[in-house]
C-alpha cells in the first residue's frame, strides 16, 4: 500500500469506533447478527474509502442508490433498511 494509501493509527481507531462494534441487524437468512457488518450509503471519504479496503470484515461500501444498511459476510446476502 503506498504512503497515500494508508490512515494514521488516531483515524483507524476513530473508524473503529464507528463501525467495528455497532450493533447491527439481524440476517433474515442466517437468523443472526454475528457476521453482519455495516454498509456505508454515499459516495465515502479518502480515508474511508482506504479504511473499508484495509478492513473489510468492519465495514461495506455499498453505493449511494441502494438501500442496504448491512452486509452478511457468511451468506453473502444484503440487508435492506426496512424504512426505504
Amino acid at each position: 500500500m503506498s504512503e497515500q494509501q494508508k490512515l494514521s493509527d488516531t483515524k483507524i481507531a476513530e473508524f473503529d469506533a464507528i463501525y467495528k462494534n455497532r450493533k447491527q441487524p439481524m440476517c433474515k437468512n442466517c437468523n443472526t447478527s454475528e457476521h453482519v457488518i455495516p454498509c456505508i450509503r454515499g459516495k465515502p471519504s479518502r480515508e474511508l474509502s482506504i479504511y473499508a479496503t484495509m478492513n473489510k470484515d468492519h465495514v461495506a461500501l455499498c453505493g449511494c442508490t441502494q438501500p442496504y444498511i448491512a452486509w452478511c459476510k457468511k451468506c453473502e446476502n444484503y440487508i435492506e433498511d426496512p424504512e426505504d
